[in-house]
């Protein structure tokens, strides 16, 4: 007895030297957004799997929701997807007739690396868009440009005579053909991104597509955000860009996209905590949703594919998964619904145009408004 005693005796030393690691196997594991959450990362699902960040050629909306966050055209679109904002131009000024955009860069543009942008790099993109052997569909934007299309059908092989010019290095102007009203919502889009000259003729890719010069180390942007890891069918990370502009009003650390081609798929990891954010939520889900949200937008014509996002300023997501939507956007939808409510720390339903697929709200029941030359979206948001 005595000896069972002492063993007992032992052994209890050990026990509590043990109990540390049996308590802390019990411990909920931190989803990755909770953990986004605390080291400001944010988790998006983005369809399938991009094929280049080359944004002459790239032409779907996976890659252009990656692409919008790296690039930053002459201008930008609101959170509506209708207002034109000021992006790398502070201004700009259209002529009489409507045919001559002239625009005017912001002091102090630097690339990613460290390196100036000026007019003539946003002058040597925009010819790159229209060259024959590159092939690019997204050409076909260009064709309200005088020469620009006569160049790229190899009718002409004249470059001057495109409707590009620098005159100086904080000056570009765009001249048409003929009057466009719509012509700064077509150069928001990404085949006007600019291009790292440097970059393109060190690694040959001026007249070829999928170039080394869109990977991880080699690709210079001028956007928000640079590339971080691209790690195909799994993940691709971006991280702030200390050279951006406005890098100041930039919260986020970094944006991590998923590929998920599979809408249920998505959705499960968003109610798991695996995302902040999906564009895809099944048609079977969607009555479930309306019915635990208080929306404070109401969505028009919604339709088979609709997303959700974090709606908390410090994208804190709660449970139910509910709590973490901001609003339900329909593909077919052109125009978002005005604000019935103003509650900060409501969540939204609220339909949006399909031209700004990713971006989530600045702040909840803002549907559509912000501050002139204030980037709109995630990459803005007070976190």
């Amino acid at each position: 007895m005595r000896r069972f005693q002492r063993f007992r005796l032992l052994l209890l030393p050990s026990a509590f030297c043990l109990l540390p690691f049996l308590f802390s196997g019990c411990r909920k594991k931190e989803t990755p957004v909770e953990v986004g959450n605390r080291e400001q990362v944010f988790h998006i699902g983005n369809g399938a799997e991009p094929h280049d960040l080359d944004p002459h050629t790239a032409s779907t909306v996976t890659e252009a929701n990656i692409l919008t966050a790296l690039f930053e055209g002459l201008v930008i679109l609101g959170p509506d997807g209708k207002t034109i904002l000021p992006g790398a131009a502070e201004r700009w000024e259209i002529s009489a007739d409507g045919k001559v955009y002239t625009f005017h860069l912001r002091s102090g543009l630097k690339w990613s690396n460290g390196d100036p942008l000026t007019s003539e790099d946003f002058l040597y993109s925009f010819r790159r868009i229209v060259e024959p052997k590159l092939a690019s569909e997204m050409a076909i934007y260009a064709n309200w440009v005088v020469g620009a299309q006569a160049y790229n059908e190899g009718k002409s092989t004249d470059l001057s005579a495109i409707g590009f010019r620098a005159p100086d290095p904080r000056t570009f102007e765009i001249t048409l053909k003929e009057r466009a009203p719509f012509w700064l919502s077509i150069i928001a889009l990404n085949p006007f991104y600019p291009a790292h000259r440097a970059s393109l003729e060190k690694l040959g890719g001026y007249l070829r597509r999928g170039g080394d010069w869109t990977r991880p180390g080699q690709l210079m942007s001028n956007g928000p955000f640079v590339l971080k890891e691209w790690r195909v069918n799994d993940s691709l990370t971006i991280e702030k860009n200390p050279s951006y502009w406005d890098a100041a009003r930039i919260k986020l650390h970094a944006v991590v996209f998923h590929p998920i081609d599979d809408a249920n798929a998505e959705e499960r990891a968003f109610r798991g905590g695996l995302l902040h954010a999906t564009r895809s939520v099944p048609p079977s889900r969607l009555q479930e949703y309306r019915q635990n949200i208080r929306p404070c937008c109401t969505p028009t014509r919604p339709g088979p594919r609709s997303s959700c996002s974090s709606t908390s300023p410090k994208l804190r997501s709660t449970t139910p998964p509910y709590a973490r939507l901001s609003r339900v956007r329909s593909t077919a939808s052109r125009s978002c619904a005005t604000c019935g409510a103003t509650a900060a720390a409501s969540p939204t339903v609220c339909a949006c145009p399909a031209a700004a697929p990713i971006r989530v709200m600045p702040r909840a029941c803002d549907c559509g408004t912000s501050r002139r030359g204030r980037r709109a979206g995630i990459f803005h948001r007070s976190l």
